[in-house]
C-alpha cells in the first residue's frame, strides 16, 4: 500500500493514504525492536488489542495466516512497491518473522477530506527508517492487513497532513537500504532471551 501522508507518531511521520487524517488518538499497537517471530509479534498483538480496544475486541484475532496470505497476494499494479522493499515483506511471507524496527499496529478512527468521521478497522504492518531531512523524525511504510469500516457520524475537526519532501521512490530505496541485512538473513532471529526480554518492552496504548 502506498505511503504517500502522514501524521504525528512519537516524531514519527506515517505515508499512507488514509492515515493522512487517521485520528492518531485512536490509533496504537506494538512495535519491535528486534527481529521477531511473527506468531509472537501476533500474539503480543492480539493481547494488546484486548487491553486497550472496544472496537477490536469486537473483530476477529489476527493470525499469522491472514498477515502472510496478505503479503503473498499483494497487486503490484494495483498497490506499486519498488523490488527491494517488496523483498522485506516477502522476507516476512517466506520466515515468519519481522524485522527490527517494524510495528504491527491498529487504527480505530478516519476523518477524510469530507463531512463525516468514520469508525475503522484498520490492521497494519508499519517498516520504521530514517528519514535524512528531519533528524528527530522517520519514514514508515505501511502495508494494510485489515481494513474495514464500521460507522460514520459528522466530522469534528481536521488533521493537519505532512506530505513529506521525498519522493516515494527515494523513500522506497532508502527502506530497503535500511532492511538490507534482514532481506539477506544477515539480520538473525534474537535468542529466547532477548525474545522474553523484548515481549516485556516497546509496547505502547492509549
Amino acid at each position: 500500500m502506498k505511503p504517500v501522508c502522514s501524521v504525528s507518531l512519537f516524531l514519527v511521520v506515517l505515508f499512507l493514504p488514509g492515515f493522512a487524517t487517521a485520528d492518531n488518538s485512536r490509533l496504537a499497537g506494538v512495535e519491535f525492536s528486534e527481529t521477531t517471530d511473527l506468531s509472537d509479534a501476533v500474539e503480543r498483538f492480539n493481547a494488546q488489542v484486548n487491553r486497550i480496544s472496544k472496537v477490536g475486541r469486537a473483530q476477529p484475532p489476527l493470525t499469522v495466516d491472514e498477515i502472510v496470505a496478505s503479503i503473498r497476494a499483494w497487486d503490484r499494479k494495483r498497490n506499486p512497491i519498488a523490488p527491494g522493499l517488496l523483498a522485506v515483506f516477502h522476507r516476512i511471507a517466506e520466515t515468519q518473522t519481522l524485522p527490527a524496527d517494524s510495528a504491527i499496529m491498529f487504527t480505530q478512527g478516519w476523518t477524510p477530506n469530507g463531512d463525516y468521521e468514520f469508525t475503522v478497522w484498520w490492521v497494519d504492518i508499519c517498516l520504521y527508517y530514517p528519514r535524512p531531512d528531519r533528524e528527530d523524525s522517520k519514514f514508515v511504510y505501511v502495508h494494510r492487513i485489515r481494513d474495514r469500516t464500521i460507522s460514520s457520524r459528522p466530522r469534528q475537526k481536521r488533521i493537519a497532513v505532512d506530505s513529506g519532501l521525498l519522493t516515494l521512490p527515494e523513500r522506497e530505496r532508502l527502506a530497503a537500504k535500511h532492511f538490507a541485512a534482514f532481506i539477506s538473513g544477515a539480520d538473525a532471529k534474537q535468542s529466547s532471551d532477548n525474545k522474553a526480554e523484548n515481549r516485556n518492552t516497546h509496547s505502547r496504548g492509549n
